[in-house]
C-alpha cells in the first residue's frame, strides 16, 4: 500500500498547491465575478486536498477519517512551490488550471475506476465536483480565444507548465503501477488531453487570426 499511498499523497500536495495559489488568483482576475469564482475553485481544491491526505494516511495506518482534522493546517501553510509556482498574471492563472486542474481530472477518473471500493467513492466524490471547474475554463478559454495578448499568455503559460507536469505525472504513474494500478495517466496522456481542450478555442481563433492577416 506504499505506493499507492505515495500517489495520493503526491495528488493531494498538488491539490493543496492548487488551492493555495487560486485562494490568491483573485486578485489578478479582470472582474468581481472571476475573483469571488477562483475563490470557489480554491476552497474545493483545498477540501480535496484535505480528503487526499486523509486517504493516504488511512492507508499509511494512521488513522485519516477525520479531514478537518487532518488537512485543517492547509489552509494556512504554503505549499511546495516548485510544483505549484505562484501566477504571474491572470493568463498563469488559466495555463495553470488547463494544465494541472486537467492533470489532477485524469487522476480522480483513474482512482474512480481502478481503486478499492472505499478509494473509488472518495475519487469520484471530488471528480464529480471538477465539472464545475472544466465549464469555468472552458468559458475563459472562449474569452481568451478572442483577446490576441490574453491568448497568447495562456499558450505561453501551458508550455511552461506542460514541461513542468510532464515528468510529474509520469512519476506518480510509475508508483501506481508499482500499486499494481493498470493504466495510469502519464505525461503523454496529459498534453494530448490539454491539447484537445484547447482543440476549437484558442488554436482554433489563432488559425482564424492567420487567415485574416493573409487576406
Amino acid at each position: 500500500m506504499s505506493a499507492l499511498a505515495d500517489v495520493l499523497g503526491g495528488l493531494a500536495a498538488a491539490k493543496h498547491g492548487l488551492g493555495y495559489r487560486l485562494a490568491f488568483a483573485g486578485l489578478s482576475a479582470p472582474a468581481i465575478e472571476a475573483a469571488v469564482a477562483t475563490v470557489a475553485l480554491a476552497q474545493e481544491e483545498l477540501g480535496h486536498a484535505r480528503l487526499l491526505y486523509a486517504s493516504e494516511l488511512r492507508l499509511r495506518g494512521g488513522g485519516g477519517e477525520d479531514e478537518g482534522a487532518v488537512g485543517a493546517a492547509i489552509q494556512t501553510a504554503p505549499p511546495v512551490p516548485e510544483l505549484v509556482p505562484a501566477p504571474d498574471d491572470w493568463a498563469q492563472v488559466l495555463a495553470t488550471l488547463a494544465t494541472l486542474d486537467t492533470a489532477l481530472s485524469l487522476w480522480l477518473e483513474t482512482l474512480a475506476e481502478s481503486a478499492e471500493a472505499w478509494l473509488r467513492s472518495r475519487a469520484q466524490r471530488m471528480l464529480d465536483e471538477e465539472t464545475f471547474h472544466r465549464d469555468y475554463l472552458r468559458g475563459w478559454l472562449d474569452v481568451a480565444a478572442a483577446e490576441p495578448r490574453l491568448r497568447e499568455g495562456v499558450t505561453a503559460g501551458m508550455s511552461v507548465a506542460l514541461a513542468r507536469y510532464r515528468p510529474w505525472m509520469d512519476a506518480l504513474a510509475r508508483r501506481a503501477e508499482a500499486a499494481g494500478i493498470a493504466a495510469p495517466p502519464s505525461g503523454a496522456r496529459l498534453e494530448s488531453t490539454v491539447s484537445a481542450l484547447v482543440a476549437g478555442t484558442l488554436e482554433r481563433r489563432e488559425g482564424n487570426d492567420d487567415a485574416e492577416t493573409v487576406s
